[in-house]
């Protein structure tokens, strides 16, 4: 089943619209906010752990990257915790679980060559940047409240704080998803923590 694949339209996804589905092994859920096939092909979902559970083993044969929004998540490499990012590549394998639970935002088959682990931390400054290549580059960026931003050919998930869009006032996880040529306008309607990426796929010109 395929999920918001027309990256020519612009998607504006409130939190309070999630829908968490089980995971083909049942204690993880899923909320799905791009998808390209069954269990393989492009994919970015919040992931929710319940304390105490686990997901089998499995190799990301496009990569994978994360961050963890609440609680922590670990695998047989170590722990992490809130505000952690990490990008696996592709290739790589492993057996995730949570002790105590914890949600996730992840990236599958979306990375285009080979590239080393990355695993970082976020910090309090006003812009964090955590990666960069020739088809994506990613940041963590505070707006004051009152402070604007043009998302064009790039996604956004707001981490903490609220934000307006359009019509719509954003509360924490909300996704936004916006093409080139069709920006949309993000106003903190408070200090506001937001992860962002600018892709090549929604026509960002990341050599500009």
């Amino acid at each position: 089943m395929q999920i918001r694949l027309n990256f020519s339209e612009p998607v504006c996804l409130p939190s309070e619209q999630a829908e968490w589905v089980p995971s083909p092994g049942g204690e993880v859920l899923r909320w799905r906010l791009e998808r390209e096939g069954a269990e393989q092909g492009l994919v970015t979902s919040l992931v929710r752990y319940p304390s105490g559970s686990e997901f089998p083993a499995h190799t990301h044969g496009g990569g994978e990257e994360f961050l963890v929004l609440e609680g922590v998540f670990s695998d047989q490499a170590g722990d992490y915790p809130v505000g952690t990012y990490v990008r696996n590549p592709i290739g790589s394998h492993h057996a995730p679980f949570s002790r105590q639970g914890c949600v996730i935002l992840v990236k599958l088959w979306q990375m285009q060559e080979p590239e080393p682990r990355t695993v970082l931390h976020l910090t309090d400054a006003p812009v964090q940047k955590l990666w960069a290549s020739a088809a994506e580059r990613v940041e963590v960026r505070v707006l004051q409240q009152g402070e604007s931003l043009s998302l064009a050919g790039a996604e956004a998930l707001l981490l903490s704080g609220r934000l307006g869009c359009g019509s719509q006032a954003l509360t924490p996880w909300s996704w936004v998803r916006s093409p080139q040529h069709t920006p949309f306008e993000l106003q903190a309607q408070e200090a506001s923590w937001i992860w962002l990426k600018w892709r090549a796929d929604l026509g960002a010109c990341l050599r500009c």
